[in-house]
C-alpha cells in the first residue's frame, strides 16, 4: 500500500509532539509512504527529520522542497525514483496547509490512502482517514 499522508504541526500540539513520531514512524515499517509536511517555523521539518531518523534509523528519508501552487508540488520522477529506492520523501511546503499539497501527491502517484496526523480526543495523536483508493 502507498500512502500519503498530510502532518501539519497546527494539528498537533507542542504537548503531543513525542507521540507524533512513533505515530509517522509506523508507515514506513509497514508500507511505502510520503510524508506531506508544513514548515511554519524555522527548523521544524528538520527536528521531525532528525527524530524520524533516529525512530527508523534504517530508513532513509529524503526532503524535497514542494511548491504550494500548481498541479505538480515536486518532481514526480524524482518522486517515483525515490519510492523505487525504499526512501520515504519527506515533502516541506512552505506556510500553507499540508493537506492539499498531500492531496495533489497522492492523485500524481496514485496512492492507496490519503491520511492526516492529527490531535487525538484523549491528547494522543491518531491518523484521520480522508481518502483511501477504492479497489
Amino acid at each position: 500500500m502507498l500512502a500519503v499522508v498530510a502532518v501539519d504541526p497546527v494539528a498537533v500540539p507542542s504537548s503531543e509532539a513525542e507521540r507524533a513520531v512513533p505515530a509517522l514512524a509506523a508507515f514506513p515499517r509497514r508500507h511505502e509512504v510520503i510524508l506531506a509536511c508544513t514548515a511554519r517555523t524555522t527548523g521544524e521539518i528538520g527536528r521531525l527529520m532528525a527524530a524520524l531518523r533516529g525512530a527508523l534509523p534504517r530508513f532513509r528519508f529524503v526532503a524535497l522542497v514542494a511548491e504550494s501552487t500548481g498541479t505538480r508540488p515536486v518532481d514526480i520522477h524524482l518522486l517515483r525514483d525515490l519510492l523505487d529506492e525504499g526512501a520515504v520523501p519527506v515533502v516541506m511546503v512552505l506556510a500553507a496547509a499540508a493537506v492539499p499539497v498531500a492531496a495533489s501527491l497522492a492523485a500524481i502517484v496514485d496512492a492507496d490512502a490519503l491520511l492526516r496526523l492529527a490531535d487525538g480526543p484523549d491528547g494522543g495523536t491518531l491518523q484521520m482517514r480522508v481518502h483511501c483508493r477504492a479497489g
